[in-house]
């Protein structure tokens, strides 16, 4: 009975301030999903790659439109159940850190870059950032 009743406890302030950050994180996960499943062709674009064969779009429209679905469903999920949120959060922090990082130095190396790839950049930062600031309230 009283894993019952721990399942509907209302959430801490601090589960909320979690729930809300994998949320956001997810949502801009879903959000890019959406774009590369239906509009591969002008994402690619906006990035100076010209993907126009019907195989580079399926990979376009099955890595960038699948992998980013199941980050966003997995930090939406994950936002939703306290146990699980601790884990979500470092998948937040690690998968944004991670392509921030990359970008960036990216950029950096290539000597180039756009005003796509500055924003997306510095919203990945922010959105690592905003993880970990949270992990580190959790504890």
């Amino acid at each position: 009975m009283a894993h019952a009743n721990a399942q509907s406890a209302p959430f801490t302030t601090q589960q909320k301030i979690n729930a809300v950050v994998l949320w956001f994180a997810g949502l801009q996960f879903l959000l890019f999903a959406g774009v590369a499943l239906v509009f591969p062709k002008e994402l690619m674009q906006a990035v100076d790659i010209h993907a126009v064969s019907a195989n580079a779009l399926s990979e376009v429209r099955a890595f960038y439109g699948g992998l980013e679905l199941a980050l966003g469903a997995l930090l939406c999920f994950g936002g939703l159940h306290v146990a699980r949120q601790r884990p979500a959060l470092v998948l937040q922090a690690a998968s944004f850190l991670c392509v921030g990082v990359v970008r960036g130095l990216s950029m950096l190396l290539a000597q180039s870059s756009s005003t796509f790839l500055i924003v997306a950049c510095i919203s990945e930062l922010f959105l690592a950032a905003l993880a970990y600031w949270a992990l580190r309230r959790s504890n």
